[in-house]
Parts: structure tokens; C-alpha cells; sequence
């Protein structure tokens, strides 16, 4: 009895090492299936933040030509005013300027 089960307890070895190295193959390319599903995540969450900082640039770039305009708007305002009224903006220039030394002054 013990030859006869020998030869089968060596073939359910033999499977066993199959088996095994079988396994072993199929976890490397699920691994490798991982790591490639991985690059691929994370180049699309890279390209996804690339987009979001260039369109937060553009919205920067966009605010900055407004605020120019408006100062531009403003100044060209302020230079017309002194333009048409140049005895009143020096009058208010210097009240301005009393004003602000004797608030700087102190106690």
C-alpha cells in the first residue's frame, strides 16, 4: 500500500509546484496590472491639475487686466480733474497733506 499511494502523493506534489508557479504568474501580472492601472491614474490626475492650475492662471491673468484698466480708468480720471481744476486739486493736495502730518504726528 505504500508504493501505490507514494506514486500519487508525488504527482499531488507535482500539481502542487504547478499549481504554485502558476499562481505566482498570475500575481506578478495582476502586480504588473496594478502599477500599469496606476501610471495611468496617475498621469490623468496630473493632466486633470495641469488644467486646473492653467485655468486658475488664466483667471489670475484675467483679474490682473481688469484691476489695469481700472486704475488706468482711474488715473485718467484724476488727471483730467486736475487738468480742468488745478488751483482746487493743489487745495485739496495740501489739505490732505496737513491732514496726514498732523495724524502721523502723535501725541
Amino acid at each position: 500500500m505504500a508504493e501505490s499511494s507514494s506514486p500519487s502523493l508525488e504527482q499531488g506534489w507535482q500539481n502542487l509546484k504547478v499549481d504554485v508557479n502558476k499562481l505566482r504568474e498570475d500575481l506578478a501580472e495582476v502586480a504588473q496590472a496594478l502599477v500599469e492601472a496606476g501610471k495611468m491614474e496617475a498621469s490623468e490626475a496630473r493632466s486633470r491639475m495641469q488644467q486646473m492650475a492653467q485655468q486658475r492662471l488664466d483667471d489670475i491673468r484675467r483679474a490682473l487686466d481688469v484691476a489695469k484698466e481700472h486704475g488706468q480708468s482711474a488715473t485718467d480720471m484724476l488727471k483730467q480733474q486736475v487738468e480742468e481744476k488745478p488751483l482746487m486739486s493743489l487745495g485739496i493736495a495740501f489739505g490732505a497733506g496737513i491732514l496726514l502730518g498732523l495724524l502721523t504726528r502723535g501725541k
